[in-house]
């Protein structure tokens, strides 16, 4: 006879299977084992369900599976974000201070696995509807901690919360493009790309009184959300690099809901999936994208014959702007919006190249094969495709 416990364990594996979600997706092992075999180049912080989940829609396995690990009182998935090692983590509350939240979560996780730079990604507040739209993305230039305030006799309060700057070189990565093209639920839209302060603070504001206050007294702010202080004080501590990038979902104006709160997360991780699929961008901070021992790049040989090099010059000449590449990479099975805006042709197929090697729909053998109807006639690229199917 099944005990009761076997029975919620059958009912729960039911669940899982109709609702479609692969039982084994993850493969649990030893942050031990995880740090001796890779280096984890972002930590992504995030802090609700749904965060979380759209995040998680984006990540690549480094092999077969995406591992998932443990530390104290956090749990990781680790995997390509990009074409870079990635950590993602989610905060057991949100806002900066209390238990679990951004401060204590980011900092743990920089002592555990060590990354080299620092991403809060998520949702907030917009400042005002007329200038912005739901969906516009916020990227920090720096944040106001607006909590740390003197409360006057007669009402008044006068702010004066610190206001630190994100990493300037973060911030150049994120900004070069003022939008950002993405794909939801089938409809192909555009985000705009705002830089600034934003605000932060413990409150969950849905009053268009207090956001109103609150824009009255720093005019520049963009937006307002909850964690910032908290990941840039564990940053600080550490000396990483930092930066908050979040989505517009509302406008805090007394009529909060989560109907947007899916799309405006997909926008911020899709946008900053497609910043870490540069293959040179984050050179300087010593980060470089990962190439797997079990897959590696299949065209990198010496011989002059088969020279990655000369395959990558090769494409660069035939298809040295976005609209031609897209339209290959569409031929192949991708959609346009894999493809980020990166003017100098070679490094464009440097960073599409990493990009299929590691995970991308497109494999290598399929971008390869619509080239090969393109150029039915050259020899390098049908002896590539050949070493490729061997």
């Amino acid at each position: 006879m099944k005990t009761s416990t076997h029975i919620k364990i059958l009912v729960q594996l039911h669940l899982i299977i109709r609702k479609g979600i692969p039982v084994s997706h993850y493969e649990e092992i030893t942050l031990n084992l995880v740090k001796e075999k890779y280096d984890i180049d972002f930590l992504i912080v995030t802090a609700t369900d749904i965060e979380l989940e759209k995040a998680l829609e984006l990540i690549k396995p480094w092999q077969d599976k995406i591992v998932k690990t443990y530390s104290g009182s956090n749990t990781f998935y680790c995997g390509l974000y990009g074409l870079y090692s990635c950590a993602i983590v989610k905060t057991d509350q949100m806002g900066a201070v209390l238990s679990g939240a951004a401060l204590e979560t980011t900092n743990e996780s920089i002592e555990a696995i060590k990354p080299k730079a620092v991403i809060m990604g998520g949702i907030a507040l917009g400042k005002c509807p007329e200038k912005q739209k739901l969906g516009d993305i916020l990227v920090s230039k720096s944040i106001i901690f607006y909590e740390q305030a003197r409360v006057n006799d007669g009402g008044g309060i006068d702010y004066r919360g610190p206001k630190p700057e994100s990493s300037r070189f973060l911030l150049n990565r994120f900004i070069q493009n003022s939008t950002h093209s993405y794909n939801f639920n089938g409809i192909e839209t555009v985000a705009k790309v705002i830089s600034g302060p934003i605000l932060t603070g413990e409150k969950l504001i849905d009053s268009s009184e207090f956001k109103s206050v609150l824009f009255q007294q720093f005019p520049d702010a963009i937006g307002g959300e909850m964690e910032a202080a908290g990941v840039y004080a564990a940053c600080k501590n550490k000396n990483i690099p930092w930066i908050i990038v979040k989505s517009i979902c509302d406008w805090a104006d007394g009529q909060k809901n989560k109907a947007f709160q899916a799309e405006s997360a997909h926008i911020v991780f899709s946008f900053i999936h497609k910043t870490l699929t540069s293959p040179i961008a984050f050179h300087d901070l010593k980060i470089t994208p990962f190439l797997s021992e079990n897959k590696p790049n299949p065209l990198n040989e010496h011989s002059s014959e088969l020279s990655f090099e000369k395959l990558i010059e090769f494409l660069a000449e035939e298809y040295p702007d976005i609209v031609s590449v897209r339209s290959l990479w569409k031929r192949a099975g991708g959609k346009n919006g894999d493809i980020s805006n990166i003017a100098r042709p070679r490094d464009l197929w440097q960073s599409i190249w990493h990009m299929s090697v590691n995970g991308a729909i497109v494999t290598p053998e399929l971008l390869l094969q619509e080239v090969g109807k393109d150029y039915p006639n050259n020899g390098l690229v049908q002896s590539h495709l050949k070493q490729l199917k061997n």
